[in-house]
């Protein structure tokens, strides 16, 4: 699917901004919304896992998966 660092450009390229990092928790904010993006750079992010991000983030699957 995507590793860790695609899906942070996704979300950044998306308008979410990163708060703060913790370790490997990455906090991003938009709007009201808060998100946390718990993996390590180049650790994999499941399918399932990645569906739940982006119905949190508002994005669709398609957007993580294209190249950034």
């Amino acid at each position: 699917m995507a590793n860790a660092r695609q899906v942070r450009k996704a979300l950044e390229k998306a308008g979410w901004k990163l708060v703060r990092v913790h370790g490997s928790h990455h906090v991003y904010r938009r709007a009201d919304r808060v998100l946390v993006l718990g993996a390590h750079d180049s650790e994999e992010i499941g399918r399932r896992l990645l569906s739940r991000i982006a119905t949190q983030a508002w994005l669709s699957l398609d957007q993580f998966r294209r190249p950034l």
